[in-house]
């Protein structure tokens, strides 16, 4: 495991929180850091056996994916056990999201909803990604992927861009 540092926490688990200056590492390198967070919980969900974020909100951050580890594939392949509760981001914005994934730079703005129970889920609202490797940005403007352990499922999702234009669906 790494070591998680923050420069300012305010709020708490009722009302939601801002954090500030937070920072990730794994053996002294950055993983994932963000000059500002906002954090809104919903408790009310516990209850009921689901741990309900009802907003994250993250400003200028920067993330490094890394190759999944034994951990991590555990829990992809599906031998891993999960807690009885279900995960669900109701609203995920990303203002200047840098996001480096095998050697290439993209650049996120926009929306999402997370959703993972039995299979994770991705809304899309408006998200706009933009790479040195694109000729123009891409706007995903709605519509969702499924990711379970067998295959990758597109419903709906509309692409807008000078280069691409079209829907995901199936």
């Amino acid at each position: 495991f790494g070591k998680l540092d923050i420069g300012y926490f305010e709020g708490n688990f009722i009302q939601g929180f801002n954090m500030s200056n937070i920072q990730y590492q794994e053996n002294g390198e950055i993983i994932f850091s963000a000059s500002k967070m906002y954090l809104d919980p919903d408790l009310s969900h516990v209850f009921l056996g689901n741990v309900v974020i009802s907003e994250i909100i993250i400003w200028d951050s920067y993330y490094q994916h890394r190759n999944l580890s034994n951990y991590d594939e555990d829990i992809f392949s599906g031998s891993y056990n999960f807690s009885e509760y279900n995960f669900e981001i109701r609203s995920l914005v990303m203002d200047k999201q840098l996001v480096i994934y095998e050697e290439a730079l993209y650049k996120l703005n926009g929306g999402l909803t997370l959703d993972f129970g039995g299979e994770f889920l991705i809304v899309f609202d408006d998200l706009i990604i933009n790479s040195p490797s694109f000729s123009d940005s891409v706007t995903i403007t709605s519509g969702s992927l499924a990711v379970n352990e067998e295959q990758l499922t597109f419903e709906d999702t509309k692409l807008v861009s000078d280069w691409i234009d079209g829907q995901l669906d199936g």
